[in-house]
């Protein structure tokens, strides 16, 4: 059963309309929230970077090329804080300012070997280490991975998929709705923190 029949609204634009609502909350919460840099003295944070090209179909574009949306992120594996930013390429010059803003001093980085992160150390001073996916998941001996980045992608596409296609232009919206849901969307407590969201966003003057 659907969520609109559930609630009984039928064809009526209210349900849409709260979704939106709930989405620009999420825009400004993250706006509010997410500017910290992640990781720090002692942490480990691993980036990546994935191609996200769900658009939604038309029936007769089944030749039309599919535009490369990249995405950029990262998580610190010991507090699961991430970080996720939508890039039009995935090249030196575009991430490692990234990576600069996102990722607090002292932090050590974990990446695969792609080029771009070649000059990490060298540019902000972070140590980096790094995992071959030609050879392995985890680096011997020193453990090297990506596994919990790349799991933070299949979570996030997963919710991409589910809405059957992604809109360019909302990119940035669905990611800050993945990320409130992240910290503030589990089943027994979702609405709540929804509610409160609202209360943060329109205050009521006393």
């Amino acid at each position: 059963m659907s969520l609109a029949a559930m609630l009984n609204v039928g064809a009526s634009k209210t349900l849409p309309n709260w979704f939106n609502m709930h989405s620009d909350l999420c825009v400004d919460w993250a706006a509010m929230h997410m500017q910290q840099p992640i990781g720090g003295q002692g942490h480990i944070v691993q980036i990546d970077e994935t191609l996200v090209a769900y658009p939604k179909r038309m029936r007769n574009a089944r030749a039309r090329p599919m535009p490369q949306w990249w995405v950029f992120g990262g998580l610190d594996t010991s507090t699961q804080e991430a970080f996720l930013v939508e890039v039009p390429r995935h090249d030196t010059a575009t991430l490692l300012p990234i990576i600069q803003l996102h990722v607090a001093p002292g932090t050590t980085i974990w990446s695969d070997q792609w080029a771009a992160y070649r000059q990490i150390t060298a540019a902000t001073g972070l140590q980096h280490a790094t995992v071959n996916h030609s050879l392995h998941f985890v680096q011997p001996q020193s453990g090297v991975n990506t596994n919990a980045v790349e799991n933070l992608w299949r979570c996030a596409k997963d919710k991409f998929e589910r809405m059957h296609g992604t809109s360019q232009a909302h990119i940035l919206s669905y990611l800050d709705e993945f990320q409130w849901r992240r910290n503030y969307g589990s089943r027994d407590e979702c609405f709540e923190n929804a509610v409160q969201m609202l209360r943060w966003r329109y205050r009521v003057p006393q």
